[in-house]
């Protein structure tokens, strides 16, 4: 049997009953992905897909009767070879449309701009400026996390030299603090981060516009 073939077509069958599925392209050529919102949709899914290999001869009655039993059995979705994933761990960035993970080693890799649309961290990168926008709506809550120094310094701004730090020990820097003083000199200024962690978050601040 096709698993390409049959793949395409239980998922075509799924998505005409359900709104609450995608199947698209992931970020860096890595094939295609289906993002579910629950356990249910995969299981019955799975399901599916068991059935076919069930009448094709691949499975056993037995072993397909199990899985069935079994509200978080994967062994057929396995068997296909479908790559999968929760709404909750991968996004759909709205401006290259492929799927990414929301986050990798603990830090965002996807922010919401224009109050709705997702767009990661390469994008942010190749969309320098909608980024900038979006970071100086609300530069004491958004911080840059994708940007390089070169693409700030291409965009007119210059870092300061003072580094500050926000965690749970020993110190922590408050940001409105630090822009309502920042605010006196500069029109534009950006909280940029160098190094975080679970436990801390050190960054830097780059300004633009200094006031007479």
């Amino acid at each position: 049997m096709n698993y390409t073939e049959l793949i395409e077509k239980v998922l075509q069958e799924y998505q005409e009953n359900s709104s609450d599925i995608d199947y698209c392209q992931r970020k860096n050529g890595e094939g295609r992905m289906l993002l579910v919102s629950n356990w249910d949709d995969i299981h019955e899914i799975n399901n599916m897909f068991g059935q076919a290999l069930l009448e094709a001869g691949e499975t056993t009655q037995d072993e397909f009767d199990a899985c069935v039993i079994d509200k978080y059995g994967i062994m057929y979705v396995e068997k296909v070879g479908l790559a999968w994933g929760f709404t909750d761990e991968f996004v759909i960035c709205d401006y290259c449309n492929q799927i990414v993970p929301r986050f990798e080693h603990y830090c965002n890799n996807v922010v919401i701009i224009n109050e709705s649309d997702w767009m990661c961290s390469e994008c942010a990168r190749e969309n320098v400026d909608d980024y900038i926008d979006f970071l100086l709506e609300k530069p004491t809550e958004r911080a840059n996390e994708f940007l390089e120094d070169e693409d700030l310094q291409k965009a007119g701004f210059t870092r300061l030299e003072e580094e500050y730090e926000n965690g749970l020990y020993d110190r922590v820097d408050n940001p409105n603090k630090i822009y309502a003083e920042l605010k006196e000199k500069y029109r534009k200024i950006i909280f940029s981060i160098t190094t975080q962690n679970p436990y801390a978050k050190e960054f830097v601040a780059w300004v633009k516009d200094k006031k007479e």
